[in-house]
């Protein structure tokens, strides 16, 4: 509105900084928000590190249930009549957020929108858009899954994040969104043969329904053909031979980046206290350890080891340790396992891990098969870096090679020596 008359647009004030206080700089009308840099350009705003507040008026045509849909790089809020309904306020790439509600004809609602860029990009967008009156609520949809069912013989449920609330420019919350915790679990009650398929970019909290999950695929963000290949394999035209490349906390204090991810003083510095004990490093040093470890996958088929054999048990820092080791599919389907070869250092100067992951190598086997698998190790794989010294560090004296499935399944190991 200006002057009290009503007229189309959106007016904008825009803050220097990030926190929308102090002096309004300047404001600006724009017909509609769908806004980047170039656009919010104005006297004496900086081209980064400020805040805007953005008012209109939202009065639809039809009563019905609407999408109201708001995109930005960087943070944001969304209030309808004074109540926030849409919170993303964090640095972040483009990134979308809905909400849904119904609104009356005629009636007007008043959308305000708070926003802040912190620097790179810019961009505030809005928008609606009517939900077909053949769509659903929640509730009905809710109440159609758990019909289907309990009409099922298997279930197939997909959870998970997506591109509007997962992304490299921005943390997430542990739990997945949308109640999708408690939507596993009403699945599960009505039909106990659910596979979980969960779409993310790590880790999420199983705690709710894993006890109650006879299947669990791992999807991460497979692609177009992902729901394909996901097909093959529960059906078993695929074997599944994947393994994690990362280990998954059971929960998110199990984390070892737990006690030094949080700014508490708010100086926009944090300490690394983990150093070098991350991930498989800091469990197989820690009395906490994980759900699924890294390297961890399971198959339709089992895999055997043999006895390694090594070509010499000692060398000297300029030599290579040349080894081999029989894998026998020991089941009935084809299938491939990723063998791996971590090195332990158990007497070393300086704090050193449990072991660490130094060659790997997937081979593929028909049932009953066996393959000889073989590796190479250099100096490198038994060196260390020394900080203090600014250089790679290799100690005489004996490494044990283990050799495993993953690393908490370590199958067959041997010790050598280096000079």
């Amino acid at each position: 509105k200006e002057n009290g008359q009503k007229v189309n647009g959106v007016h904008a004030d825009f803050y220097k900084g990030i926190k929308l206080k102090g002096n309004v700089v300047g404001s600006k009308n724009f017909k509609q928000l769908n806004l980047e840099k170039d656009q919010m350009k104005i006297d004496n705003l900086p081209d980064e590190d400020f805040s805007a507040r953005f008012t209109c008026y939202f009065s639809p045509e039809e009563s019905g249930s609407y999408w109201l849909g708001l995109a930005g790089d960087d943070g944001y809020k969304l209030y309808v009549d004074g109540k926030m309904v849409i919170e993303q306020w964090q640095d972040q790439g483009e990134t979308i957020r809905k909400y849904q509600a119904d609104f009356k004809k005629g009636q007007e609602y008043k959308i305000e929108i708070e926003y802040y860029q912190a620097g790179g990009d810019a961009v505030i967008r809005l928008g609606s858009q009517k939900r077909q009156s053949k769509e659903i609520g929640p509730e009905a949809y809710l109440a159609q899954a758990v019909n289907d069912a309990k009409n099922a013989d298997v279930v197939i449920l997909s959870v998970g994040f997506s591109n509007e609330t997962e992304s490299e420019g921005a943390d997430r919350s542990f739990d997945m969104p949308y109640g999708q915790n408690e939507l596993i679990r009403t699945i599960q009650k009505a039909n106990p043969n659910t596979i979980v398929v969960i779409n993310a970019g790590g880790n999420v909290n199983m705690n709710p329904w894993i006890n109650q999950t006879k299947a669990l695929i791992y999807a991460w963000y497979p692609g177009e053909n992902g729901n394909l290949a996901l097909a093959e394999i529960i059906f078993g035209i695929t074997n599944p031979s994947g393994k994690l490349p990362v280990s998954f906390e059971t929960k998110w204090e199990d984390n070892p980046t737990y006690n030094s991810y949080w700014d508490d003083d708010n100086d926009l510095k944090v300490e690394f206290t983990e150093g070098i004990f991350l991930g498989y490093r800091y469990y197989d040093k820690s009395t906490v350890k994980p759900r699924f470890p890294f390297g961890y996958g399971l198959s339709y088929t089992t895999f055997e080891y043999s006895t390694p054999e090594a070509e010499t048990t000692t060398i000297r820092p300029d030599e290579t340790l040349k080894f081999s080791i029989d894998i026998t599919n020991t089941g009935k389907i084809d299938g491939a396992e990723a063998v791996q070869v971590y090195v332990s250092d158990p007497v070393s100067s300086l704090p050193r891990p449990v072991k660490e992951l130094k060659a790997f190598e997937k081979v593929f086997l028909k049932n009953g098969e066996t393959r000889t698998v073989s590796f190479e190790l250099n100096k490198d794989a038994f060196s260390y870096y020394d900080s203090s010294k600014h250089d790679w560090i290799l100690e005489p004296g004996e490494f044990n090679i283990l050799i495993g499935s993953s690393s908490a399944d370590i199958r067959q190991e041997f010790s050598i020596t280096v000079q």
